[in-house]
Order: C-alpha cells, then structure tokens, then sequence
C-alpha cells in the first residue's frame, strides 16, 4: 500500500469489528441496476468491451477524457430510460444497501449506541469509467482519505 492508504487503513474508520468490505447480494431481476445503466447509454455492447470502439485504446497514456464525456452524455438529459435508471438505483439502495448497512452497523457498534435514523445518500450515482490499462482515474484508496466517515458506502 501506499503511505496513505496505509495511514488510512490504521485509522479509526478500520477498528475492530468495522467491515472493510462486503459483497451485496441481491436480485438483478428485481434490481436490474447494469441494464438500466446500458439503456440509457444506448449500449447493445457488454461495457466490459465498450473500450475496444475507441480508436487506439490501448495507448496507455490517453485518458480519454472525450470519449468518456460523450458515453457518460446521455445521463446529463432527461430521458424515461434515464428516469428508470435513476429509479432502480433508488430502490436498490432503499431496499438492498440501507438495509445491510443498518444490520452491519449492529455489529461495528457497542450495544449502547443509538440505532440509525436517517440515512443520506446520493440522489444520483457517480460513475466513473476505468478503461483497462494500468493508468487508473483515480489512486489506489480507502474513503476515510478524503473525510468520509466509517459508514461510507461505495456500490
């Protein structure tokens, strides 16, 4: 690891008990989160294989800035094929995510702590597109790196 991400996994947001990770298992039939996300780009194409249509892919020092402005476009514009994207993720989170982190949470924290209440989260995902080469978008990291707290979720 990295000094820093070493730094970040002594922390406190990695105590005894926190779970550094958990794979979320849910129905994709009714949470079908990846193809609503491939209908709304319009993709007929697996994304594990979208990279191969750009010209030169595999030069490893492009980031490809453009090319990924122009896939991620269709999410900046009102669309029912948007709409429902954004409406499957909202249930996905509502009915798999918060759950599981409300039963986690049971486990990370003394007895005496108060159970949660609210739970905020994004009103629309992030997505960030990684073509595959070694030149990543974004270093090797943990959350708590950037002043998220223990109880951040990536999905």
């Amino acid at each position: 690891w990295s000094p820093s991400v070493a730094f970040a996994l002594r922390s406190h947001a990695f105590g005894d008990g926190t779970r550094r990770a958990e794979t979320l298992q849910y129905d994709i039939t009714k949470h079908p989160i990846l193809k609503d996300f491939v209908d709304v780009l319009g993709e007929t194409e697996t994304l594990s294989s979208l990279h191969l249509r750009w010209p030169g892919f595999d030069d490893r020092k492009q980031t490809r800035v453009e090319d990924k402005r122009l896939l991620l476009q269709p999410l900046t514009h009102d669309s029912h094929a948007r709409n429902t994207f954004q409406e499957t993720y909202d249930t996905l989170v509502r009915e798999v995510v918060i759950p599981a982190v409300v039963k986690a949470q049971q486990y990370a924290v003394d007895a005496t702590a108060l159970p949660i209440k609210q739970v905020y989260y994004a009103s629309f995902p992030c997505v960030r597109v990684q073509q595959p080469s070694d030149f990543h978008t974004i270093r090797v990291h943990c959350d708590s790196m950037y002043g998220h707290g223990p109880c951040s979720v990536n999905c």
